[in-house]
Parts: structure tokens; sequence; C-alpha cells
């Protein structure tokens, strides 16, 4: 007899985490993040003193949901950084935001949903905040962090990559080699644009350039409104998708400063008024009981989300072919 899949599920989340536990990899009470917060100040929510809170952005921004291991649905990594802004958005007590941020960008609609969001806590919260790159702060990364009213980096990170770029593959001269051809019809003649299995004409080349520069130019107005009178240089270069390092982009008015997260924190308290010396960090937990951190457990070892990626394969799936993106990866033609 077949065992059913929830039977072996089961089984696999009991192995799993109990090897986890045992070799300390998972811990079921879900621990603040560490520096800076180990030095600073967190206090319960019955604390009334005002402070700064701190969203880590670290995944390829996309409204694409996931699904757990118990087939439960993910929240998307645009959908979960909107929901930190609003939960510290309607804290009283929250008086800035400290943009955490590690990502190489995503999709134009993610990130117009962030910026629209934190432009929205400026305007109705009078909210404060300051992005602070890590390694990768790049392209779609940067959009959104272009509400930042300070942007402090390491000197090595990667960040600029102002622009757009649409993967397409192209199997024509592949399948010429091997006798293949491709028939596919159509409603119009343009129904399959961008198809890999024929060569793109050359009126199709261009309104797909047309289409990017479009998608561009709403990028390039979200930087120059936030930055256009900090750029020193001509912002057709500096904004014509090339990256810097923090220390690149620091010269070139890209960014502000460089420093470390704990700086970011003290620039925040300082745009709100409140003494960096000794920083209140207001962090909201929502861990629920043994079962939701258990499930929560689980779906980042079955999703693989404790693993290292360099977030190409999350937005390369054949969905995303064709589609302008608001992505850094190195090597990616």
């Amino acid at each position: 007899m077949r065992p059913n899949a929830f039977a072996v599920r089961g089984i696999i989340a009991l192995s799993v985490i109990g090897l986890g536990l045992a070799a300390g990899v998972v811990t079921i009470a879900l621990s603040p993040r560490s520096s800076p917060k180990e030095s600073a100040s967190t206090q319960p929510m019955a604390f009334t003193k005002p402070g700064v809170a701190i969203i880590d952005v670290n995944d390829i921004l996309s409204l694409e949901r996931g699904n757990s291991f118990f087939g439960e649905t993910l929240a998307s990594s645009a959908e979960s950084i909107i929901g930190a802004l609003d939960s510290y958005g309607d804290d009283p007590r929250v008086r800035a935001i400290v943009l955490s941020v590690n990502c190489p960008g995503g999709t134009p609609s993610a990130c117009e949903e962030i910026y629209r969001k934190m432009m929205e806590l400026k305007k109705d919260r009078k909210m404060k905040f300051v992005a602070y790159f890590k390694e990768v702060a790049a392209s779609g990364a940067y959009y959104i962090s272009m509400p930042a009213d300070r942007i402090v980096t390491t000197s090595g990170c990667i960040t600029g990559s102002v622009g757009v770029i649409m993967y397409t593959l192209n199997f024509s001269g592949l399948m010429e080699r091997f006798g293949v051809k491709y028939q596919g019809y159509t409603s119009g003649r343009n129904k399959d644009m961008g198809s890999p299995y024929r060569k793109a004409r050359e009126d199709e080349t261009e309104y797909f350039n047309e289409m990017i520069r479009t998608v561009y130019a709403d990028f390039r107005n979200v930087v120059m409104l936030s930055r256009g009178s900090k750029l020193r240089g001509d912002p057709s270069a500096l904004l014509d998708g090339r990256i810097f390092s923090g220390a690149q982009a620091v010269r070139n008015g890209i960014a502000d400063m460089i420093g470390t997260e704990h700086d970011a924190i003290a620039e925040a308290c300082k745009l709100a008024g409140l003494d960096p010396s000794e920083p209140v960090i207001i962090e909201h937990r929502n861990d629920g009981n043994f079962m939701e951190q258990l499930k929560r457990a689980m779906g980042a070892v079955a999703d693989k989300k404790i693993d290292v990626k360099t977030g190409i394969e999350s937005v390369l799936p054949s969905k995303y072919s064709g589609v302008p993106l608001y992505l850094y990866s190195a090597g990616q033609r």
C-alpha cells in the first residue's frame, strides 16, 4: 500500500525539523535581526517612546506569490515589504524607517507599488526614510530607494543600473540547422512577437525598443525627481544602465555617504529628531504559535529559501520572457 502524500510530508517535516534542531540549523523561536539590534534598544509594543523601524529587502522584487510546503499561499516579496510599511506606518511610535537593501531589482510593477506606498507614508505620515545599501542595491532596488531622504552605502556595494532589460531566447538558427520549421497560427501578424522559434522582424525589434524606452523613461523620471539636484555629472551618462561601486556612487551623487547600518540608523534618528546616540529600534513580530512557526520553517526548507541565490533564476521562467525588468544581473544579455 502506498503511503498518502500527507503522511509522507509529515514524516519528512518531522525528520527535517528534528535534524535541524539537533544541528542548530532550524530555530523555532524566530529571533530578531542581530546587528545592530543587539546594541540598540528593542522595546516591547507597550513602550511608547518613538523610534526607528528596519525593513529588509533581500529578495527579487515581484508580485508573484508562492506556496509553502503545506500548500499555503505565501505573500510575494513586494507584498511582504508593503505589509511591513503598512504595519510600521500605522504605529505612531515609528518616526523613521531604514530600508536595508540587498537586492538586484525585479519587475517594474512590483517596484512601482513599493515606491507608491513609501511616497504615501511620506505624504500622510511625514515618515522619514533612509536607504542602506549592503552588497547589491541595483536597478529596481535603487528605484524603490528613491523616496529615501538619505542613502547610506557600503563602499563595495554594487548599485546604479538605472535602466530596463528584457530577456528573450531565440532558437531559430538552431532549428534551421536541424531542419526544424516553425508554423504559428495567429489572429494577427504581431500576436507571436518575441517568439523564440522565428527571427524577429525589424519592425518588431523597433517596437520592443520603443517599449523599453517608455518604461525606462518612467524609471529615469523617478530618479531625477528624487536625486536630480544631487547628481554630479551628466544624467544621460550616469543613468544609462551602468553600475557603480558604493564609493563611485557617492562621488557621483547616486548615494549620499559611505557607512554602516548603524550609520543609517543614526541618520534616520537625526531626520526624525531623535537621539542618534541611543536609538530605539521598533520591531513588529508576528511569530504566531508553534505550529505556525513550524509551517514557516518547513516552507523555507521546502522552497529552499535558506539557499543563497543570484536571483536571476527567480525571474527567468517563461512567464517573464519578453517582459521588461528593472534588474541587474552580471553577464546576462
